[in-house]
């Protein structure tokens, strides 16, 4: 037997009162059964299938049609309605009637349309709309040229220009990714973060539209904060936020670009913000996504630059109180588990919960880091592994520790990346000592604790920095509390 899926009736309760009345007055008409079914549903406070198709005296086969015919109605309402605020929406539909004015020959009109579209398209740095706006415009010309004509060559070297731009723009996505993903104890990092900089010093003006200069900005902002130029970081930083304030209006037709921004500012690699301005930073981008839902999912890089500097400002209980709450809700409800910065998350709440001798919630968010698809930093992933041994030992669950670093040294030899990490390695055999003698642990751990300064530039050290993996070591060997030394 189906079970009754209440996506319309979702649909329906989550229109706004001015989207019901538009629809009604636009695509609704007295008699007619899916405007019936529409106030039915509407009319409904939970969903119930059987009442509502014996509302209209229909067959299950029936109403299931009609529930079809009319979902597609109100998405067509829907798309008609907000067309009018979206400048992406007015041109998407402006391409459509020109391709319209194309089919009934009427040339002219379609160019003069063609021109509105391709001064909002400049204006906004719509480059792949660009490109289409620019491609018919090069076949109304051809209708009307010859190919040897210097006008016909113009439009190809138009395209040819776009094509560059869109070639930029995807040298400069590539570039931001690599940023994004950077450890700073990747071998040759310097050398890499040079070329970086320098392939970004050798993109051509001339290609960049507004997005790609926005974009151009905040990657030389992470290039210059990575090799140490602080200043030069938040020159770029403030040119980025200058330009949306002098022109509000691309807070409003490039929202999405408008959130990035404000994420550069909120987490940068190096600088200590204080939380004050990272919550004014986050509200801003509240703000943004009450006016543009779709992009809520995009709140998770706000709630990790919170996260992040409640953390570094040592505020544990904030951490494992409010925000540990506002996450969790925030990465159930978007479904955000295969996020990278959620994986980030999911780690420094665990850091937290240990901190602060909550075991059970630390070990839940660890297996949330675990269980998620998403392909992970080796050496966080190291960390990770660090950071659940050391729950072991604290907790003093030594059957569980004894299992674990089998474990970790097992899927070690699978992987065959035993050399990756020597400080790893050398963690591995100290928690091995710890299991077979728990009660020299503070013997054990001081005299780790002098070892670790021979692995300088080992490739998990950012993250076993981060976390206070050391810090644990101190704490063990002179028997404090790890928390009381951070």
């Amino acid at each position: 037997m189906n079970t009754p899926t209440s996506h319309l009736w979702d649909l329906i309760k989550g229109l706004t009162p001015a989207e019901k009345r538009y629809f009604k007055t636009h695509f609704g008409s007295s008699g007619s059964q899916l405007t019936l079914l529409f106030d039915v549903l509407n009319n409904q406070e939970v969903y119930d299938e059987l009442a509502a198709r014996e509302s209209l005296g229909v067959k299950a086969t029936q109403f299931k049609v009609l529930k079809h015919q009319l979902q597609e109605l109100v998405m067509k309402s829907w798309v008609a309605n907000s067309s009018k605020r979206s400048v992406k929406s007015r041109i998407r539909i402006g391409l459509e009637e020109v391709d319209l004015l194309l089919e009934r020959e009427h040339f002219g009109e379609a160019s003069k349309k063609l021109g509105q579209l391709e001064r909002l398209c400049s204006r906004y740095g719509f480059t792949l709309y660009h490109y289409e706006v620019r491609e018919r415009l090069h076949e109304i010309q051809h209708l009307e040229l010859d190919f040897s004509d210097p006008e016909a060559n113009d439009h190809y070297e138009e395209l040819v220009h776009l094509q560059r731009v869109l070639y930029q723009k995807q040298q400069l996505s590539a570039i931001q990714q690599k940023l994004e993903d950077w450890n700073s104890f990747t071998p040759a990092r310097h050398k890499v973060l040079q070329e970086l900089k320098k392939t970004l010093e050798g993109l051509d003006a001339e290609y960049m539209d507004v997005s790609s200069r926005m974009a151009w900005m905040q990657n030389m902002t992470i290039c210059a904060e990575l090799l140490g130029d602080e200043t030069t970081a938040t020159s770029y930083r403030e040119q980025v936020l200058e330009v949306y304030k002098q022109e509000p209006s691309l807070k409003e037709n490039l929202p999405l670009g408008y959130l990035t921004a404000l994420k550069h500012a909120a987490s940068p690699a190096r600088r200590l913000l204080s939380i004050n301005y990272v919550e004014k930073i986050a509200l801003q981008a509240r703000r943004v996504i009450a006016r543009y839902p779709q992009y809520s999912p995009h709140y998770i890089y706000f709630l990790w630059a919170r996260i992040r500097v409640n953390y570094q400002h040592k505020q544990w209980d904030r951490i494992i109180g409010a925000l540990a709450s506002e996450s969790e809700q925030h990465l159930a409800i978007y479904q955000l588990g295969a996020f990278r910065t959620a994986l980030k998350i999911y780690v420094v709440l665990a850091v937290a919960y240990l901190l602060k001798g909550q075991y059970i919630p630390a070990e839940s968010y660890i297996v949330a880091y675990r269980k998620s698809k998403v392909t992970k930093d080796e050496s966080l992933n190291r960390c990770v592994d660090l950071l659940e041994l050391i729950m072991w030992v604290e907790s003093g669950n030594h059957e569980k520790l004894k299992q674990r670093i089998n474990y970790f040294k097992r899927q070690l030899k699978k992987k065959g990346k035993g050399d990756f990490s020597l400080l790893y390695n050398f963690h591995l055999g100290l928690f091995a000592n710890i299991s077979k003698e728990p009660f020299s642990k503070d013997e054990l751990t001081a005299n780790a604790l002098l070892e670790v300064a021979n692995y300088p530039f080992d490739p998990i050290l950012y993250y076993y920095s981060f976390f206070h993996i050391e810090r644990w070591l101190k704490a063990r060997a002179t028997r404090q509390p790890w928390l009381a030394i951070i």
